[in-house]
């Protein structure tokens, strides 16, 4: 008898779903979920907890975002430079729905909130838990959306998520703060890349607004120090292979990109489709990523798949535009290979694509100089340029092969190199005079209290008199893996 009274109580119909929702399309119901959410937050403000509007809200609420997140799965809203995105689509409110549109997300910029997520129904307590939270948050608090996290778990609330407030592309830095904002760019793009990446295995759609408004500030960055932004790709992040190599594909893809003189636009959608050209990759068994023998013909023809993957994946992402179409064509092309001899392999042959041509110089000389396990930091040398050259017009197009190479100099930023007196230093900008690209600006460094440090920055192309004879030469580079050296932790904080 106990039991089918628990039963009874268990399957009762909430007061949301007496009724039948509000009939509208799908655009207005979605900004109905906007205004009722903001209706809420003011009702707090203005009446606090116990209060019959209050509670007339939260029903009328939970009237309409219920039945919208039963239709589509879920509730994402998130906050974009241009307004609010909902399910990854852009908001469009009538004009009379601006202001409180506007209002709302001056509440959620002010308590640092940039990301809800409401994954199942709810009830009234719930809602109105959620709404107490963010009301009661502190204006300006960084860790507010953390805190909202634990408090929805102690109040064992797990339908939803919060995610913190994204810085938005402002100013750049000044020169002394330069090394620590390209870091956090360079970090950002890897835990952004990991993020949308992992989704997409877990089956939800590809989302590259995040993508995009993150390549919109490297290509900015990159246009106040486009050295800086090259010396991003010294960084290895360990464990994290796929997603730092994606970062690199993207960093020196952007810097070909600029010395072709492509539009900012262009750039940005060439950043983009580098960031996920190996997106293919999430579909193929880690065992097989991460061996480091020799595949088998068996693996080998599984890996080749991953271009096929990527494509895939890209096109089942929400709306097509042209940024997708330039991604699903580099995810496609980075293998062909100039001649078509590389894969996948296809009867009908046509000119690739330039930006397929820049990513696949850009992802051949990044896993040339570093290695997914046998390394630890990457090595900087003549045989990665020497082979692009070399393969140029087979493999590559070779006007662009030279002009990769003439970009990243004779020693490319982050090279480890002695200097002929026995100093050793870290190659940190390329000489712009072509003819004294083995004459780079170093950073010279001295072991010291257990830890190598800086000891200023030294321009090769300096000479001692009118004679022309030069203070300083390199003497041959060096391997950072013979020496334990960690180049990039010397390149920005050296």
């Amino acid at each position: 008898m106990v039991d089918e009274e628990k039963e009874k109580v268990r399957f009762i119909t909430p007061d949301w779903a007496k009724s039948p929702p509000p009939v509208m399309e799908r655009g207005q119901l979605a900004n109905q979920c906007i205004l009722c959410l903001h209706g809420i937050m003011k009702a707090v403000r203005v009446h606090g907890a116990d209060n019959v509007s209050l509670d007339q809200s939260i029903s009328q609420c939970l009237h309409i975002i219920n039945p919208f997140i039963l239709s589509e799965g879920s509730i994402i809203l998130e906050m974009a430079e241009e307004g609010f995105l909902l399910n990854n689509r852009k908001m469009r409110g009538k004009p009379k729905e601006h202001d409180v549109f506007k209002s709302f997300m001056k509440d959620l910029k002010e308590r640092r909130i940039g990301k809800l997520e409401i994954h199942h129904p709810l009830d009234e307590r719930e809602l109105k838990e959620l709404v107490f939270l963010l009301a009661a948050l502190k204006k300006g608090n960084e860790n507010n959306a953390q805190y909202l996290m634990k408090q929805l778990s102690a109040r064992k609330i797990d339908s939803m998520r919060v995610g913190r407030l994204e810085i938005m592309e402002g100013a750049l830095p000044q020169t002394a703060e330069k090394r620590g904002y390209a870091r956090e760019l360079y970090f950002a793009a890897i835990g952004i890349a990991q993020e949308i990446m992992e989704d997409v295995a877990e089956g939800r759609p590809l989302n590259i607004r995040k993508a995009k408004r993150l390549m919109q500030q490297m290509v900015a960055f990159l246009m106040e120090d486009e050295f800086m932004l090259l010396g991003l790709a010294v960084i290895k992040d360990y464990g994290q292979y796929l997603y730092n190599h994606s970062v690199n594909v993207a960093v020196y893809s952007i810097s070909l990109g600029r010395q072709l003189e492509l539009p900012k636009k262009n750039l940005v959608q060439l950043g983009i489709a580098g960031l996920f050209h190996d997106i293919g990759k999430i579909k193929i068994p880690q065992s097989i990523l991460d061996k480091s023998g020799q595949l088998t013909a068996e693996e080998l023809r599984i890996i080749q798949k991953h271009p096929i993957y990527g494509v895939e994946t890209i096109a089942q992402s929400n709306g097509w535009n042209e940024t997708t179409a330039r991604m699903m064509e580099t995810a496609f092309e980075h293998h062909i290979k100039e001649d078509w001899t590389g894969y996948p392999k296809s009867a009908a042959k046509r000119e690739l694509t330039l930006f397929g041509k820049i990513i696949a110089i850009a992802d051949f000389y990044d896993n040339i100089i570093r290695s997914p396990s046998h390394q630890l930091f990457p090595v900087f040398s003549d045989r990665a340029t020497g082979l692009l050259l070399e393969r140029g017009g087979r493999d590559f197009d070779p006007t662009l092969a030279k002009l990769f190479v003439n970009m990243i100099g004779f020693y490319p930023i982050g090279t480890l190199v002695i200097l002929e007196n026995g100093e050793m230093g870290i190659v940190v900008a390329p000489n712009k005079d072509m003819k004294l690209t083995d004459r780079p600006k170093v950073l010279r460094f001295h072991f010291q209290d257990g830890a190598y440090k800086g000891r200023g920055v030294l321009d090769l192309a300096e000479k001692e008199d009118e004679k022309g004879k030069y203070r300083n030469t390199i003497a041959k580079p060096l391997d950072p893996n013979e020496y334990q050296l960690n180049v990039a932790e010397l390149f920005f904080y050296g």
